[in-house]
């Protein structure tokens, strides 16, 4: 995937690798993991959730929308404290 705004993410997958470019132009990734119960997890490495700035939606609020494959809405909500998301990868 380029360098564009959109997640393109089709199927079901089972792991997603984010990356992002905040505010500042600094780069940071999330590692999103579909657990036992079918429901993903996101893992925010070594930076606290709080460092997206992503006031409008909590971490589970993410989750949820991730549960229901609407890639769509969460690329919107992502894209409130993140300047662009660089790249996505998914298996």
């Amino acid at each position: 995937m380029d360098e564009t705004n959109a997640l393109n993410i089709k199927g079901k997958p089972y792991q997603i690798k984010i990356t992002f470019i905040d505010s500042l132009k600094n780069e940071f990734q999330w590692i999103v993991t579909k657990n036992k119960k079918g429901h993903y997890k996101i893992d925010t490495l070594a930076q606290h959730y709080s460092n997206w700035q992503i006031n409008s939606f909590s971490l589970n609020d993410i989750e949820w929308k991730m549960d229901s494959e609407n890639w769509d809405e969460v690329y919107l909500m992502i894209c409130e404290g993140v300047r662009r998301i660089k790249k996505v990868e998914y298996r």
